[in-house]
């Protein structure tokens, strides 16, 4: 018997693999294509459809990034639909500040800024160790609305905003209380890096000129004169009526900041009790955190892939 000639077999099998690699390539160009497509019609034509919706929830589409970290193009979206529907709700309402409405660019603007300035602001918190609970957030969220049950706050919320009341929590609320936090620590920090100067040497009048926020006293090196008992706040009374004269105080808190007190000379009335003091301060006051983050937002490495003015950055 012959034996059985398989070539023709092999060139057979070597043909489907070839077909299949070829529409292997060509399946994956396709793909690759209509990605492409898709992705241009995201960017530059701004298709909002429900099909690049749904492309621009699956697939990790930047809108900005800042710095290492990335601000997703489907929140961006999410949240500049969120503010449309906000503004026809309140025209709808009657709310007389709706009728000033920003223009579409604006509110693409304002939507994008909000989430950079949000992700500057879990950065800066994240690097100082800060955090909000759920039971702060839960708590400030029944400080706000009230706790009445039928009050129709939930319903309020879904009505404006599209949101259950915990994406409220979240977007709104969380914010809101890292913020306040990030301002307390930021006062911290720029009273410690006075303190630290003063004492290391640094001259106290100077200093006052430079950092204190009082800029009334500040233009005299932080003086203030002499002062007699009540004509001051009473943190700062019993701080500065407490001291000696060259003495300087540790931070002093009360309702308008932080006090780093010097005390010049001091007077005694006749019980020999302490009668008037002539200090010098340096005030640094409640700092929020709003000026902070708008420094950085100017500072920070930030790139935006969304047209917002008709072009893209």
């Amino acid at each position: 018997m012959s034996p059985i000639n398989l070539g023709g077999l092999k060139k057979i099998k070597l043909s489907r693999r070839t077909v299949l690699l070829g529409l292997g390539t060509g399946l994956g160009l396709a793909l690759l294509g209509a990605f492409a497509v898709l992705t241009f019609g995201i960017y530059r034509l701004e298709w909002s459809g429900p099909t690049s919706d749904f492309v621009s929830k699956i697939m990790p589409y930047p809108a900005a990034t800042v710095g290492s970290g990335v601000i997703r193009l489907a929140d961006y979206r999410d949240d500049v639909r969120t503010l449309e529907r906000f503004y026809d709700k309140a025209i709808e309402y009657g709310f007389q500040d709706a009728q000033n409405r920003p223009l579409p660019a604006e509110n693409r603007r304002n939507a994008l800024d909000r989430l950079i300035r949000n992700e500057l602001l879990r950065f800066e918190a994240n690097r100082m160790g800060l955090t909000v609970s759920k039971e702060e957030i839960d708590g400030e969220f029944d400080r706000m609305v009230g706790e009445d049950p039928d009050a129709g706050v939930e319903d309020q919320i879904a009505d404006l905003y599209g949101w259950t009341s915990e994406k409220f929590k979240e977007k709104v609320i969380g914010p809101y209380l890292l913020e306040q936090k990030l301002g307390y620590a930021l006062i911290g920090e720029r009273v410690d890096s006075v303190r630290e100067k003063i004492e290391d040497g640094g001259d106290f009048g100077a200093l006052a000129s430079e950092y204190s926020d009082d800029t009334a006293s500040a233009a005299n090196g932080g003086d203030l004169g002499w002062f007699g008992r009540g004509e001051m706040v009473p943190e700062f009374e019993s701080a500065a009526f407490s001291m000696e004269p060259g003495e300087v105080s540790p931070p002093i808190k009360t309702q308008f900041g932080y006090h780093i007190i010097r005390v010049e000379e001091v007077r005694n009335g006749q019980d020999g009790e302490v009668s008037e003091v002539h200090a010098s301060h340096i005030l640094v006051m409640n700092y929020g955190a709003d000026d902070f983050l708008r420094e950085r937002m100017e500072q920070a490495n930030i790139k935006r892939f969304v047209a917002l003015d008709g072009d893209s950055e």
